[in-house]
């Protein structure tokens, strides 16, 4: 059996291990009801006592880290599936980063007292666990090797993961850009300057590959970026 990480990687697992892993997401589920929250709800604070880990259900966030000047980043970006907040549970540290709805999200929230004592007892949790940060390693090395590409190409990878991340289409086949993702966050991800970015959106615009609808940026041709 092969597990997707990502656009161009799999990692090849035996079935009992994958069995391992799809038990540990669905004992994960059973922990804790799902919660329904809009876009640009803040999940958790940075520098707020850990209470509890967020599981995904369905939906995307951010993560962002705000330094000491008040100056904010980006720091990634959470799917369907991940679990925010682990390591601050686990190492009884405060949350290093909020989190924030990027779309309308189903998150369990898993008490932290509930979720160490499951880790402790359940080896399946913590084959999960342990594929996910494996699935972020490597997400991160695919973005560092991204960014040997042009900014151009960055930045169609980047909306290809939002138009995966998002799920159906609507009825006229095209999707927005999440509005709580700003541009100045974008670039950051692509590692250009907002000012770059806006000059990329300009050509995608001219192409027809964007377009805009009262005021918000519409992805138009899916196919040519999936």
């Amino acid at each position: 059996m092969k597990i997707s990480l990502t656009n161009s990687q799999t990692l090849e697992m035996p079935v009992a291990q994958a069995h391992l892993i799809d038990k540990g997401y669905e004992i994960l589920r059973q922990m804790a009801p799902s919660w329904s929250y809009p876009a640009g709800t803040e999940l958790f604070r940075q520098g707020c006592d850990a209470q509890d880990v967020c599981l995904l259900d369905h939906g995307m966030a951010k993560l962002t880290y705000c330094d000491k000047e008040g100056q904010e980043f980006i720091t990634g970006l959470r799917l369907r599936g991940d679990v925010l907040g682990v390591s601050s549970i686990i190492l009884r540290q405060a949350y290093p980063v909020s989190a924030i709805t990027l779309t309308p999200c189903q998150v369990r929230r898993i008490p932290a007292d509930k979720f160490q004592q499951e880790i402790n007892a359940n080896i399946s949790v913590l084959h999960y666990l342990l594929r996910s940060l494996i699935r972020k390693t490597l997400d991160q090395e695919a973005r560092l090797i991204g960014f040997g590409l042009p900014a151009r190409g960055r930045l169609e990878r980047l909306l290809a993961q939002i138009i995966r991340a998002s799920g159906d289409t609507n009825s006229t086949g095209v999707r927005p850009l999440p509005s709580f993702l700003k541009q100045w966050e974008i670039a950051q991800l692509i590692g250009v300057t907002p000012q770059h970015l806006s000059r990329l959106f300009k050509e995608m615009l001219k192409e027809g590959a964007l377009r805009r609808e009262n005021g918000r940026m519409i992805i138009a041709h899916l196919k040519d970026l999936l």
